[in-house]
C-alpha cells in the first residue's frame, strides 16, 4: 500500500475488555481503492480466547455495513504484539463471516 487515507470520521466500539475501530479509506496499488477498513483490534490480554474480539469484529463489521453497505469490509493481518501468530489471525480473520477481506 502506497498511501493509506481516511475518507470519514474513525469510529470507535468499546467494552471494559477491549476495543475496535473502523471507518472508510482510500489507498492504492495498482488502482485506487476505497472501502471500510477495520483496525485497532484490542483485547485484555487475560480475557483472550473468551469470543470479545469475535464480538467486536462482528459488531463493527455489522455497524459498518448498515452506514456503508456499498463498501467492501477489509482488515490488515498484521500482528501487533510479539506473542501473535500471524497465521493464527488471518484464520481468525477469516472466519469472521461479515468481512470481506483479509489483506496479508
Amino acid at each position: 500500500m502506497d498511501k493509506v487515507e481516511a475518507k470519514s470520521n474513525i469510529y470507535q466500539i468499546d467494552n471494559k475488555n477491549g476495543h475496535i475501530c473502523y471507518g472508510v479509506y482510500q489507498y492504492a496499488f495498482d488502482v485506487l481503492y476505497i472501502c471500510v477498513m477495520i483496525h485497532s483490534l484490542y483485547v485484555n490480554k487475560l480475557e483472550r480466547g473468551k469470543g470479545i474480539g469475535r464480538k467486536l469484529l462482528s459488531e463493527a463489521a455489522i455497524r459498518a455495513k448498515m452506514k456503508w453497505p456499498e463498501l467492501k469490509i477489509k482488515i490488515v493481518a498484521e500482528p501487533t504484539e510479539p506473542e501473535i501468530e500471524k497465521k493464527r489471525l488471518i484464520k481468525f480473520y477469516n472466519s469472521i463471516k461479515e468481512i470481506d477481506e483479509v489483506i496479508k
